[in-house]
């Protein structure tokens, strides 16, 4: 998990305001003693987000199918963000999302030897 949160923590950093926007978004949306209402509500906010943001919120649809322990459905859902961000346009903060997501997925999932390099 060092990897991916320090990662997110220097993408905030130089990103500035524009993603601290979104990480308190993300926050305020969350609640993890019901992970299917969060998923509702970061679909139903990602609908009207700019493309960047959109991406975010959808890291944690994957969360929390992750949470349910729907850890197919999780991977697919990253891989489709994944796909959906270029190399050159994924910003950082995305990046570390999705790292820190698939490790939580592994790890959550019985397999945390594949975990650990992402965090």
């Amino acid at each position: 998990m060092r990897r991916a949160a320090v990662s997110l923590v220097l993408a905030f950093a130089t990103m500035g305001a524009v993603a601290a926007d979104i990480a308190t978004t993300i926050l305020e949306l969350w609640n993890f003693s019901d992970p299917a209402a969060s998923e509702r509500r970061f679909a139903a906010g990602a609908t009207d987000a700019k493309a960047a943001d959109r991406l975010e919120l959808r890291t944690q649809i994957a969360r929390s199918l992750s949470l349910r322990r729907r850890f197919d459905d999780a991977r697919r859902e990253r891989d489709a963000i994944e796909a959906l961000a270029t190399v050159a346009s994924r910003p950082a903060a995305l990046a570390a999302r999705l790292d820190l997501e698939r490790g939580r997925t592994w790890r959550s999932g019985g397999e945390p030897a594949r975990a650990l390099p992402l965090f």
